[in-house]
């Protein structure tokens, strides 16, 4: 992607996303998408992919296009074989749902987390609190460890000192701003 297939990024966006861009961590995204529109599930898979497959520098395999009745992309195929990505329910991925900001939070450190398996090294750990946040209660229970570790990693911060908004939308290039501060983190 060059910056200029990038569609309306936000001004406090754009330096962190040249660098992404010339990282080579934007890949071709579902829908061609304004950067400051929702984060879909299935751009988000995308993201994921080839942050892992960069990373790792090996082509991830994908599970059998029989696997979701509502999506056979195959980055989706992929993040789920690679455990990055769960359906809705058993044969629903719900391809353009929107993320919110604990979801993408839970992709991203199950990103790490396979990343790490297949390269053995470990530079991401989980860990980390979110007492400091008046709405921790909001986040919920499968989110938990993901949101503190990736707030602690410094990755994903609050919305602002005080809240998380664990159920605020994600916008595409805050998404591709979080996989790139997670590259920086773990390359």
């Amino acid at each position: 992607a060059e910056l200029d297939a990038m569609v309306n990024p936000s001004d406090w966006a754009k330096a962190e996303l040249e660098k992404a861009d010339k990282e080579e961590l934007i890949p071709e995204l579902d829908g061609e998408p304004f950067m400051t529109e929702s984060a879909s599930r299935l751009q988000f898979a995308q993201l994921a992919v080839n942050l892992a497959e960069k990373v790792t520098g090996k082509k991830l395999t994908a599970a059998s296009d029989t696997t979701f009745d509502d999506c056979d992309d195959e980055a989706v195929l992929k993040a789920y074989k690679a455990g990055i990505i769960n359906g809705v329910s058993e044969k629903k991925f719900a391809p353009n749902d929107r993320l919110t900001r604990e979801q993408l939070a839970t992709m991203i450190w199950r990103t790490v987390d396979y990343i790490q398996s297949t390269t053995k090294k470990e530079k991401l750990t989980a860990g980390g609190t979110l007492s400091s946040y008046a709405d921790a209660s909001d986040v919920s229970d499968y989110a938990k460890e993901a949101v503190a570790s990736l707030a602690e990693n410094e990755i994903m911060k609050g919305t602002s000192e005080t809240e998380l908004s664990p159920k605020g939308s994600c916008t595409v290039e805050q998404s591709v701003i979080l996989i790139y501060r997670t590259y920086n983190k773990i390359k």
